[in-house]
Parts: structure tokens; sequence; C-alpha cells
């Protein structure tokens, strides 16, 4: 997926690793969005050049906004049935 495909309210799912990606919260914060379809609410370029998106989840235990790896989403449709929003 590319960064020029998405913009500001699109809806995306957070792809499930066997292993959470070393530079996700190393407490297991981020643990419960793999798998689940996410809002995005921004972009940003790092420094080392790689794209990433800013994500919202409704969380009141955690923090309601991530930033993660445009490699760790995955497109969905609207259409798609058992669509899980975490808003």
């Amino acid at each position: 997926m590319k960064l020029e495909e998405l913009k500001v309210g699109d809806f995306v799912r957070v792809k499930t690793f066997k292993y959470r990606p070393g530079y996700w919260n190393s407490d297991g914060k981020m643990d419960y969005l793999m798998g689940t379809c996410v809002e995005i609410i921004g972009f940003s370029k790092l420094v080392s050049g790689r794209d990433c998106i800013c994500i919202k989840a409704n969380d009141s235990t955690y923090l309601t906004e991530w930033w993660i790896d445009i490699d760790d989403i995955d497109p969905i449709s609207q259409d798609e049935p058992n669509l899980t929003l975490i808003l």
C-alpha cells in the first residue's frame, strides 16, 4: 500500500503479527490493534524516509492515537462483512 492511496478518514486494517514489531510499544499497549480496523487521522515521514500514519483508536486504558508504519496496514472494503472498527 502506498501513502498516496490513502487519505485522512480512510479506514484500514492493522495487520496481525506473530511477534510484535520492534518499533511498537514495548509494553504491549498496541497489541490490541492487531487485526482491527482503525481510522487514519494523520500522516508523516520519518527521518529514515519511511512513511507512517497516525491512527485513531478508542481505548480508555491506553492512548487513543498511535503512529504505525504504513507496512503495518492493509486496505479494507467498506462492504466487508463483520467489519470491526475501533473508533
